[in-house]
């Protein structure tokens, strides 16, 4: 499960060799922004809430999150704003209201065909 494992209650825990990668690629200066390409990839439904969760802690913290994520739920509940990219190109932006009524765009670049 990629170095994470589950722990009664929902709580996420690292394994060893995970958490030590984590604290020698941190920077010891606080962060601004947090760059995260698909957290939530391959990842069981109880873990993708906690991921969830995580990030909403971070962003309340004050630092500012860019997210690649393919799993829509995820982006629909954290984003502020939502860019969708086709073949490396924007092809739509918008606040999280106008993405939330944008379901045109979301059936057209977002659904499984």
């Amino acid at each position: 499960m990629n170095g994470m494992h589950a722990h009664g209650r929902g709580k996420l825990a690292l394994d060893a060799g995970l958490h030590a990668r984590c604290r020698t690629r941190s920077p010891a200066v606080a962060a601004k922004l947090l760059l995260l390409d698909e957290p939530t990839e391959g990842l069981a439904p109880v873990i993708v809430e906690e991921v969830e969760r995580v990030i909403a802690t971070i962003r309340r913290s004050g630092i500012a999150v860019l997210l690649v994520e393919q799993n829509l739920k995820v982006c629909m509940n954290l984003a502020d704003r939502h860019y969708v990219l086709e073949q490396g190109h924007v092809v739509y932006t918008g606040s999280r209201e106008e993405f939330r009524a944008a379901e045109q765009v979301r059936e057209r670049y977002l659904t499984l065909s």
